[in-house]
């Protein structure tokens, strides 16, 4: 517990504090709404837009800091959004990803199965620091392979996104 009374613990990127978040995207519209620690609450989306409803593309990624009146604060980071893949050869591609506002950095991995439980020796968690591109290689030709990616930073991660299969 810090000196305003809230109580935040970090495990690799995955931060808990007494606000419990929940979002809910239905088309173009996200709706969040705010439990624990102590209302009122204030939302700040990554671009200074103010509460607790949003219409965002599906394609639009996002951030946003929701604050209690005791100035406990949670940042919420968007799952990042995968884009086409390039430079396919037989043995490796270039996956790409959309960037999300207050990231620092991505987690891809690469697996052999849609349920990510054969990952790929190499990609099982992959760091980078800033960039929306990866180089995936040592690929063996005609194998299906499944890539998601993560968003952190020092406060958040995201969850995985959509994954995508590329042969």
């Amino acid at each position: 517990e810090d000196q305003t009374g809230c109580q935040k613990t970090l495990y690799t990127f995955i931060p808990t504090s007494k606000l419990a978040i929940d979002l809910d995207r239905t088309e173009d519209l996200v709706e969040t709404s705010v439990n624990g620690g102590t209302a009122p609450y204030s939302i700040a989306w990554h671009d200074q837009t103010l509460g607790g409803e949003r219409t965002l593309s599906q394609e639009e990624t996002y951030s946003m800091v929701v604050m209690d009146a005791q100035g406990c604060q949670q940042l919420l980071l968007s799952p990042p959004i995968l884009k086409s893949s390039s430079g396919q050869t037989s043995s490796s591609f270039v996956a790409h990803w959309k960037k999300v506002p207050s990231a620092s950095g991505y987690i891809v991995q690469v697996a052999r199965d849609e349920g990510f439980n054969q990952l790929l020796a190499g990609y099982e968690y992959v760091q980078l620091e800033g960039l929306d591109w990866l180089e995936i290689d040592n690929l063996l030709d005609s194998e299906t392979y499944f890539y998601r990616v993560a968003a952190y930073s020092a406060d958040a991660r995201s969850d995985f996104s959509a994954s995508k299969s590329i042969q």
